[in-house]
């Protein structure tokens, strides 16, 4: 047996994992600093704990037949909201209401720090109305209507 030929292809093969070993290195570092949100996007857990909207109140206005939110932002101006959603469901229905940033004309997102009355008109709200908020796809709150 040649011991040179043999010592010839172990030193090729360590050479080929070490290159195979480096490159998975770099991918590695490089794909999670390419990963990573530079946005101050919150994910879905994170608005949970810490909810940049949320509900101060919710009725149905008996004589305009139109559910009454009042919602309210936090004072972080740095999250970004590219939509809120709104769902109105109950036992015989289930609506869905969306607001944009960006391309919605009839409807403004709620600026950081205040308040903002959003009216959504129901022909028949049926048994046990429930009001829920999203943000972005996420659900944060989910409040029973009751009469104002």
């Amino acid at each position: 047996m040649n011991n040179k030929a043999v010592s010839e292809i172990i030193v090729t093969m360590l050479f080929i994992l070490l290159v195979i070993a480096s490159i998975s290195i770099i991918w590695f570092s490089v794909s999670k600093i390419t990963s990573t949100n530079l946005s101050p996007q919150l994910s879905c857990t994170e608005m949970k704990i810490n909810p940049p909207v949320s509900i101060n109140k919710i009725c149905d206005n008996i004589e305009t037949r139109d559910i009454e939110a009042v919602v309210e932002r936090s004072n972080n101006e740095a999250v970004l909201l590219s939509s809120l959603e709104f769902v109105i469901s109950s036992d015989t229905q289930r609506e869905g209401y969306t607001c944009c940033a960006d391309d919605c004309p009839n409807c403004e997102i709620v600026r950081p720090g205040q308040y903002k009355k959003y009216y959504f008109y129901t022909e028949n709200l049926g048994e046990n109305p429930v009001f829920i908020l999203s943000v972005d796809g996420c659900t944060l709150e989910s409040v029973q209507i009751k009469e104002c």
